[in-house]
């Protein structure tokens, strides 16, 4: 049974007023961003816009962090590259092989 004014998934639709108005729960420094999740994900997640909100903050900031680890990587290879020259492509070739050998015996997927 489907509340009156929800959707066929459950989800009621929150008035315009509502969303404007300042969520006086809200860090300072935060920025108010609006989502358009799907309900399966909102199932998963949790309703309560604060447990919400701070789940998809932490996933966010572990893609941010893992961003800035690729950048700082990338940065160091060009500064060796930079400094010894392009690796040999058959030194590419085996430090590939070793570390699919690692990632089976590990049980980890190829990269």
């Amino acid at each position: 049974m489907v509340a009156e004014g929800a959707s066929p998934e459950g989800f009621r639709r929150v008035p315009r007023s509502y969303q404007t108005q300042y969520d006086p729960g809200m860090s300072d420094g935060k920025v108010r961003k609006t989502l358009t999740l799907d309900p399966d994900i909102v199932e998963v997640l949790g309703a309560d816009p604060a447990a919400l909100s701070a789940t998809v903050n932490a996933l966010l900031r572990e893609e941010v962090d893992r961003r800035k680890r690729q950048a700082s990587l990338k940065e160091l290879v060009e500064e060796l590259e930079e400094h010894y020259g392009k690796p040999d492509p058959a030194d590419v070739a085996e430090a590939k092989r070793l570390f699919a050998e690692i990632d089976e015996e590990m049980g980890r997927p190829p990269r």
